[in-house]
């Protein structure tokens, strides 16, 4: 009996340390979470109101018409179609922004690089991506597609000694993504941090609040604890994800914390995108007027509960939605379009000629913009045009065939009129028997040539032949003329001349390798020489800058100079191979960058190091300018450089 007892205590204090483990495990439980719903954009389009509505339920969470009610001002909209937006297949905007203050660490930067490296793979072609660092000042790229691009810069990213403004990087990159024109289709923001700021800028975390809410825009949030068993780091990074969580369907992650995986955040976050919707409205009896108008959606799940988002649209965008209104009355009787056929292929004069009917009057033949004509794939040159003289209507379209082995077999004849601001083209089939009697007609070839092409041949090479003719003629006249003068006499002696070139003759110049000496007589006076000394044409650039390097950063008084000429100065690691040398950085190479001038301006180029060269917090790539004052980042420290 004994035993029994303490076999049924074993068994529940298992079940209850089984019970604890499950419900302490971190497990994101979309089902569990408060059912929210945000608008985040709207336009009129094929006859609906598209709206988009983010939800933070997951793909697995569905919708019907039924379970919609959307008002635009005082009129009930119809939910006409739901669609996921990876349905629909428009592109995504991503902004992302990365904390390099002094508070992060290198290995945290890597992992916020590895995230938008996935990103850039897993992304549709058409979507964009822009990096922002995030430490004093805020350093955004350009919008970029191509995906090699956007991994190349996120592993150049690089830890700096900054401070850290979260709260006014939120609020100036939520403005970039809503003004810029490149943010095309849906648009998010995915911040990695570790929720530290210190309010330099003086925008709290209200302010900041504030603009993700009425931006309606998704915010994504990658907490990067330095401590995760730490209380402070734990709540700057609750309130990193406060900024996801208030946001139109936004999610955080702390990977630390067990909430997310680095490998997986990318596909989360383009899961939770493409599982938001995008309800299709009718338009059919709307009328709003030309003042803001609210905007308000209201969705209820299976099990009883509902969410609603109200968004107020601008007084410039309900006059538009009512512009598209009102173009959706019936149209007039539509004209059938501009359409021609092929009736006849023949040959006149040398050229194919193509009859070609048409479903309009005599007219349109004045208002021909475009005339193409192929046979296969090779479009045929000089074309002509004229009406038929036996109905007025039939347009006759004359071509050149300059190949006639595209008429060896059956082959394809293509016709193309452009008219009436259409475009109007038919094709028909020529049989190899067709096209042999069209060939046939076009005339045979002489040596592969047309007869005209081979006679204007033959007649420019007689031309040719008399001018050799010609030209030998006159050089053999001259040769005869030539043997007949008589030969200036040369005194010889020994078979040499009896002529010095190293004794100046009367009057002419002497010179050695410093100056020319030109006699009187050759100067028509009698009087005495002239000497003149010989000068280089091109003098040696002699300008030379002395560069000041000043080490910045509390209790720093280092300062490096060089004077900076005609050869780059070279600046490292290395004592032996750099003229400015920096041997107590190990975070230098060797040699790391190096100094160049043109004039009075100066010069810097990184030299293939290690760490890269940044000026103004800018990593540069081949020959930069600097400005005096600029504040070059080298190795372990920053500089900053004027020059006299």
């Amino acid at each position: 009996m004994r035993n029994k007892h303490h076999a049924l205590r074993k068994v529940l204090l298992t079940s209850l340390v089984l019970m604890l483990l499950v419900a302490f495990m971190p497990v994101r439980a979309y089902a569990d979470e408060a059912f929210q719903i945000g608008i985040d954009g709207y336009k009129a389009e094929d006859g609906n109101l598209k709206i988009y509505v983010n939800q933070n339920q997951g793909s697995s969470f569905t919708i019907t018409p039924e379970q919609t009610e959307v008002m635009l001002g005082n009129n009930t909209l119809t939910t006409q179609e739901i669609r996921t937006f990876g349905e629909t297949g428009e592109p995504v905007t991503y902004l992302c922004v990365i904390d390099v203050s002094g508070s992060m660490s290198q290995d945290r930067i890597d992992k916020a690089a590895e995230v938008i490296k996935n990103l850039a793979d897993m992304k549709k072609a058409e979507d964009k991506i822009a990096i922002t660092t995030m430490g004093n000042e805020l350093n955004q790229s350009a919008y970029m597609t191509d995906p090699e691009e956007i991994k190349n810069l996120a592993d150049s990213i690089k830890v700096t000694r900054e401070d850290t403004n979260l709260y006014y990087a939120v609020v100036e990159e939520i403005n970039a993504l809503k003004a810029s024109d490149d943010a095309k289709g849906k648009r998010c923001l995915v911040i990695f941090s570790d929720g530290a700021d210190d309010q330099a800028t003086g925008v709290t975390q209200g302010e900041a609040e504030t603009a993700v809410t009425g931006s309606h825009i998704p915010v994504f949030t990658v907490g990067l604890l330095k401590n995760a068993k730490s209380t402070s780091d734990q709540e700057m990074a609750k309130i990193l994800g406060s900024f996801a969580r208030i946001s139109s369907g936004g999610m955080h992650f702390a990977p630390a914390l067990g909430d997310g995986e680095i490998e997986t955040i990318a596909d989360s976050i383009i899961d939770r995108i493409n599982s938001s919707f995008v309800l299709y409205e009718g338009l059919e009896d709307v009328n709003i007027s030309g003042k803001e108008v609210a905007l308000k959606t209201t969705i209820s799940t299976q099990d009883g509960q509902s969410a609603t988002d109200t968004l107020t649209l601008p007084d410039s965008d309900v006059k538009s939605i009512q512009e598209y209104i009102e173009s959706l009355a019936p149209a007039e009787p539509e004209v059938p379009a501009f359409d021609i056929s092929i009736t006849q292929v023949a040959t006149e004069d040398g050229k194919l000629v193509v009859s070609v009917n048409h479903n309009k009057d005599a007219s349109v033949f004045d208002s021909i913009q475009n005339v193409e004509v192929k046979l296969g794939d090779t479009l045929l040159g000089n074309v002509d045009k004229k009406l038929s003289e036996e109905d007025g209507e039939t347009i006759l379209l004359y071509e050149e065939v300059e190949d006639l082995s595209l008429l060896d077999n059956e082959t394809t004849l293509y016709a193309s009129i452009s008219a009436l601001g259409e475009t109007a083209v038919d094709t028909i089939r020529i049989s190899a028997e067709d096209a042999s009697t069209l060939k046939g007609a076009l005339g045979k070839l002489i040596f592969g040539l047309k007869p005209m092409y081979f006679y204007a041949l033959c007649g420019l090479l007689a031309v040719l032949l008399a001018l050799v003719v010609l030209l030998i003629v006159k050089n053999s006249k001259k040769d005869e003329i030539a043997e007949e003068e008589p030969q200036d006499d040369f005194s010889e002696e020994e078979g040499e001349n009896t002529y010095d070139d190293n004794v100046p003759t009367q009057g002419s110049p002497s010179f050695n390798n410093e100056s020319v000496t030109i006699p009187g007589e050759a100067l028509n006076n009698q009087g005495a020489s002239v000497t003149m000394p010989i000068t280089s044409a091109t003098p040696a650039d002699s300008s030379s800058l002395n560069v000041l390097f000043v080490r910045m950063g509390k209790g720093e008084e280092k300062s490096f100079k060089a004077t900076v000429s005609g050869n780059p100065c070279k600046i490292g690691r290395s004592a032996t191979q750099s003229k400015m040398a920096m041997t107590d950085d190990t975070a230098l190479s060797s040699v790391h960058c190096s100094l160049s001038t043109k004039g009075n301006r100066l010069f810097i180029k990184d030299e293939k190091s290690t760490n890269g060269t940044f000026v103004n917090g800018v990593p540069i790539s081949g020959q930069f300018e600097l400005s005096q004052d600029d504040i070059v980042l080298i190795g372990s420290y920053e500089y900053r450089v004027s020059w006299k």
